[in-house]
């Protein structure tokens, strides 16, 4: 049974010279996990991103990947389906995980005011991601461009989606004076 998803931010996206933020959580998010999954996927490095017909696909660690983007329902049974006798778990993390997207060049500039990471293109490129602190809470960052404009992917647990959210927020705010 799908419960119905409330986000935990309550406010509008927030626009400034900087970018845009907005709330997508509530977007399917499938966790995976298992020694053998190379066999199910083409080989993806560590901190890779793919897109796959059934969302995005990264790869965390050598048995760790995470679907984002995805339709919960019809990609927990390919899912599966494609394990076959693969020992895997597969499990929806929709209702766990907060999701943000931050899209714009100032990206670049403004991550680094509350990440430690390098998010210059030779270091962090499109279709990249990594796993951090941003503001002091452990961070899935994802990079997926969206028609060559620079777009951020923020996955956070749930319970501090919101204080993530009005740290960025604040750091566009303070970005744009």
């Amino acid at each position: 049974m799908n419960l119905p998803y409330i986000s935990p931010i309550s406010t509008p996206a927030v626009q400034s010279s900087a970018g845009s933020l907005t709330d997508v959580s509530g977007r399917g998010l499938i966790d995976i996990r298992g020694r053998d999954l190379g066999g199910i996927f083409q080989t993806i490095r560590i901190g890779e991103v793919k897109c796959i017909d059934k969302g995005i696909l990264v790869r965390l660690t050598p048995e760790q990947y995470m679907l984002l983007d995805a339709n919960v329902d019809v990609a927990g049974k390919w899912l599966q389906m494609e394990a076959g006798a693969t020992r895997a778990t597969i499990t929806d993390m929709t209702h766990a995980y907060g999701q943000l997207r931050l899209v714009g060049e100032g990206a670049r500039d403004l991550l680094p005011k509350i990440c430690g990471l390098d998010f210059a293109d030779s270091a962090f490129p499109n279709q990249h991601s990594a796993q951090s602190s941003l503001a002091k809470v452990r961070t899935l960052i994802v990079r997926l461009d969206d028609e060559n404009i620079r777009t951020y992917h923020l996955i956070v647990s749930v319970s501090l989606a919101a204080y993530v959210w009005d740290v960025v927020a604040d750091a566009m705010q303070e970005f744009s004076e």
